[in-house]
This record gives structure tokens, C-alpha cells and sequence, in this order.
């Protein structure tokens, strides 16, 4: 995991991210929940809207796991309660 964590680290100081944490294991964990209730291309739409719905509310430490914590909870739910 910590060549992981490295490659977090590295990507969010490319993106102009300092002192951005990356919870990796969340992240990951979100990843594949929305794989397993879905499908597997959902994986990274699932991480790439939380971040978007973090960025948007101020990435802050808060934000990031408010954004988490939904779409974990929405990837909990069956498929067929979409919409």
C-alpha cells in the first residue's frame, strides 16, 4: 500500500493538491463497493464524483469524508433503487 499512498501523494502535489490526505483504503473501498453492486466501470465514476462533490463543498477533511460516506451509502444500494 505504500507505494499506493506514494503514488496519491504524488498525483495530488501534480495537481496542485497540497496538503491534501488521501485515505487510500477508502477510496479504495468506495471503488470497489460501486464495482460489486454495479459494474465494474463504475468503479472510478463512483471515486471521481466523490472527489468532484469534495472539491465542490471545499476540500476540506469534512468534505472529503461527507463525499465518501454518501457514495458509499449510495453504492449499498441495489441496483434496481436507482434514480
Amino acid at each position: 500500500m505504500d507505494e499506493l499512498s506514494d503514488f496519491a501523494k504524488a498525483l495530488a502535489e501534480a495537481l496542485q493538491l497540497e496538503g491534501v490526505e488521501v485515505d487510500v483504503a477508502r477510496v479504495l473501498s468506495l471503488a470497489s463497493d460501486a464495482a460489486h453492486a454495479y459494474l465494474r466501470p463504475a468503479a472510478p465514476v463512483a471515486t471521481f464524483l466523490a472527489g468532484l462533490a469534495a472539491g465542490r463543498a471545499g476540500v476540506t477533511e469534512e468534505s472529503i469524508q461527507v463525499a465518501l460516506d454518501r457514495a458509499a451509502d449510495f453504492c449499498a444500494r441495489p441496483p434496481e433503487d436507482l434514480g
